[in-house]
């Protein structure tokens, strides 16, 4: 391919006067009526631009800053809200695989750069050669690179983490081009795959422990958390595309994490556990997360899809919509109690992020006017005032009396964004079956 090919197939360049100008086309569409908003095909065409700006100019600058240090083994997230080192820290599971993931999704969106699949090959590396446990099988909670790599005190394998493995790993073995490297990344998803599925599957119910210790023997905690359980559908949904063997897993994981929707006080939402706690409450991280997550693993399996839920999906959404969002100023806020405004009212950048992927799927998948105005609403908050365009990623929380959170990793943020572009671009080829 020549050099003129290759320059026509790099991101637009968009530099903060090029965002403002499209943050200002933005905030003309939301003074556009819902019904208007939905006809008039020129607005996905702006939410594009404004999710590429904020790409390019905001999210990726930052995050590549950070993780693209070959020097450095595996990925050091310490960072303060300006992206400086704060030391060398423990490498968690969790932030180390989601990075990997995100920068071998970037990859393959074609939407990086060639640099961007090497950054995800450092991860990968680090994951398989530092946080595995090649006694046991499965990944270590963390490991402290300043002791030689030694696990940390706590070894448990826990469902949650085990996920987050699946995950990046499956989707690196998508990511890479050499057939060399696809085969032995495939061969580390399958290993995976086969750990979480001989050691933490139940094989009389079909559910999963959620925690053993690293011999994987022991009693697995009585309370069973669903977040674990909308991770691994998460996980088994970008396998499956690896692996179509294991539709029937993904299947069976869909149909578990179902089981998590609930209504109390009219208020239809996700509860964290089962049994489930006394005193129930809503965190709108969840309920905008797992719609999403489940309609896309749906859509991969199709007419082997489990029976959709009593409970709809998109009554969750309706309902985060009532009660979890700020109406006069925009954004969701963090949580409450079922059927009432929120109680918890910080704005946390990963709910933003959620919200943002949860509406534009269901505005994409059903043509539902309210949940494309909610999308719309929530892009433009985003864009105002959650990202942080003078130094990168989004604020992790805004509003009074908020403590200061770390901005972790591009995960929740990256991918609501690649994903939303994805979703829209995608609708201009057809329509979807609506869920």
């Amino acid at each position: 391919m020549g050099s003129g090919d290759e320059r026509r197939r790099r991101p637009p360049r968009v530099n903060r006067r090029t965002a403002a100008k499209l943050l200002g086309a933005g905030a003309l569409a939301s003074a556009i009526p819902g019904p208007a908003l939905a006809a008039d095909v020129r607005s996905d065409a702006a939410a594009i631009l404004i999710l590429k700006t904020l790409l390019h100019a905001n999210l990726l600058p930052f995050w590549r800053r950070i993780c693209d240090q070959p020097a450095i083994e595996g990925y050091e997230l310490n960072v303060d809200a300006i992206g400086q080192p704060l030391g060398p820290s423990i490498r968690r599971i969790i932030p180390q695989t989601r990075t990997t993931w995100f920068f071998a999704h970037l990859a393959r969106s074609g939407r990086g750069r060639p640099r961007d699949l090497e950054i995800a090959a450092h991860g990968f590396r680090y994951l398989t050669e530092h946080m595995w446990d090649y006694t046991h099988g499965g990944f270590f909670p963390g490991v402290d690179p300043q002791k030689d790599h030694q696990p940390i005190e706590d070894t448990r394998k826990l469902l949650v983490e085990q996920a987050h493995g699946l995950l990046a790993l499956s989707e690196y073995a998508l990511a890479v081009r050499a057939r060399s490297e696809r085969d032995e990344a495939r061969a580390w998803a399958v290993r995976m795959f086969e750990a979480i599925d001989t050691h933490l599957r139940d094989p009389a119910t079909g559910d999963y422990r959620d925690a053993l210790a690293r011999d994987w023997t022991g009693t697995p905690p009585p309370e069973r958390a669903y977040p674990a359980r909308f991770r691994l559908v998460d996980a088994l949904t970008v396998y499956v595309e690896l692996e179509p063997s294991a539709a029937g897993r993904l299947a069976e994981a869909v149909a578990l994490a179902d089981r998590a929707l609930v209504e109390i006080n009219g208020h239809v939402h996700t509860r964290s556990a089962e049994p489930p706690p006394a005193t129930p409450s809503v965190a709108y991280l969840n309920d905008l997360q797992i719609v999403h997550q489940l309609r896309r693993a749906r859509a991969a399996l199709g007419d082997a899809a489990p029976a959709l839920p009593s409970l709809s999906y998109h009554r969750v959404l309706d309902d985060a919509l009532r009660w979890g969002e700020d109406h006069p100023a925009g954004g969701f806020f963090e949580a409450g109690s079922p059927g009432v405004p929120a109680s918890n009212r910080r704005k946390v950048g990963f709910t933003q992020a959620e919200a943002l992927l949860g509406l534009c799927d269901g505005w994409v998948r059903t043509r539902d006017l309210g949940h494309g105005a909610g999308f719309w609403r929530t892009l433009l908050w985003i864009a105002r005032r959650q990202a942080d365009w003078a130094n990168g990623d989004w604020h992790p929380t805004i509003g009074e009396g908020a403590p200061p959170i770390a901005k972790g990793s591009p995960f929740h943020t990256g991918r609501s964004v690649l994903r939303s572009l994805e979703l829209l671009e995608a609708r201009t080829r057809g329509p979807q079956r609506p869920r």
